[in-house]
């Protein structure tokens, strides 16, 4: 028997306690590198194997085990056989998949049209930030954004992300998962999920 305490989907530490000995198995995320995970017992670092894809170690009856994964911004990319988002770009944090919604970028123009053409640079800073107000309380992903204006010349914006699942609780907003790393020429149409 195990019981759980965890700060997810926004914070990456969990508690478990163990009633009774047992061989435990936690799932190490792909969006954890290898050796990134840190999983303590009753306060030290643990030694354990890595079985496909899970932490396996051997724990004893009222043991805590902590598990700590890191939470940063991430880009997101797509198998390369996946044709229709090459060249593009999803963001994550943790778990979640992120995605831009017009409600939080109304500077720029055409978002949520067959006019949209924004990119997010490969080498773009992301930050986050907890907003408590928006949507129950979430963590957002902000980005410095490149597009073409009406008139083809090249802007720069601040991008704001928000976790997909919140997606749609503001009013019809159209969306976008994946984003291209560089701006499109204006008469591009963008790939919307």
């Amino acid at each position: 028997k195990v019981a759980m305490e965890s700060g997810m989907p926004f914070g990456g530490d969990s508690a478990i306690t163990v009633t009774g000995d047992t061989e435990l198995r936690i799932r190490i995320p792909d969006w954890v590198d290898e050796g990134d995970a840190i999983i303590k017992v009753g306060g030290r670092t643990a030694a354990y194997d890595l079985e496909k894809g899970y932490a396996v170690l051997a724990v004893k009856d009222g043991d805590k085990v902590e598990v700590s994964f890191p939470m940063e911004p991430r880009r997101i990319y797509n198998d390369e056989q996946v044709t229709f988002t090459e060249g593009m770009v999803a963001l994550g944090y943790g778990p979640l998949v992120y995605c831009f919604e017009s409600t939080d970028n109304l500077a720029i123009p055409g978002f949520g049209t067959g006019e949209f053409c924004m990119g997010v640079a490969p080498d773009a800073k992301l930050t986050t930030q907890f907003e408590a107000d928006l949507l129950g309380g979430v963590i957002t992903i902000s980005a410095e954004a490149h597009y073409y204006d009406f008139n083809g010349k090249l802007q720069t914006a601040s991008a704001k992300a928000i976790p997909f699942y919140a997606r749609m609780n503001r009013g019809v907003s159209p969306s976008y998962v994946f984003v291209g790393e560089e701006p499109r020429a204006a008469d591009s149409q963008p790939k919307s999920w």
